[in-house]
């Protein structure tokens, strides 16, 4: 089925699941729930199911009025899942667990439905942070599939 799943207090703040197979899936709220204050925060949550793990970043108060409003909201969307990848590598490589080599990781911006969305911008975002991050997709589409 398909579920709305609020990640944070606001109401826009939501992202759609497509889930055809009915798996279960897990939401795991970060930001100010489970991690209080991080240095350079961190991203609002995940959400995942034994196979696919998606980092979520929702900018949907981020308004745009200039460009360099724009840019900062793209940094700094980039800049909170890059801490919440690093957290569990980390943690996880420390127990001797390869995050990545378990469940398929996606990192995902979802922005205002009025955010003036740059598609050059996002183009060349995705390509520069699978590089850094050894083939990390990272998507800016509000739906997240399941299957």
């Amino acid at each position: 089925g398909t579920h709305r799943i609020p990640l944070t207090e606001y109401d826009e703040g939501c992202c759609i699941c497509e889930n055809p197979d009915g798996h279960e899936i897990v939401l795991l709220p970060l930001d100010k729930v489970l991690i209080k204050n991080r240095l350079g925060g961190i991203c609002d949550g995940t959400l995942f199911d034994e196979r696919l793990f998606y980092f979520v970043e929702f900018k949907d108060q981020a308004e745009g009025n200039t460009e360099a409003a724009i840019q900062y909201t793209y940094e700094k969307a980039q800049d909170q899942l890059t801490q919440g990848l690093t957290l569990f590598d980390e943690k996880l490589g420390a127990i001797d667990i390869k995050f990545r080599n378990q469940v398929d990781v996606t990192c995902v911006v979802i922005l205002s439905e009025q955010f003036p969305r740059h598609r050059a911008t996002e183009q060349d975002m995705m390509v520069a942070f699978a590089q850094q991050h050894h083939g990390v997709p990272l998507s800016f589409e509000r739906t997240i599939h399941f299957d």
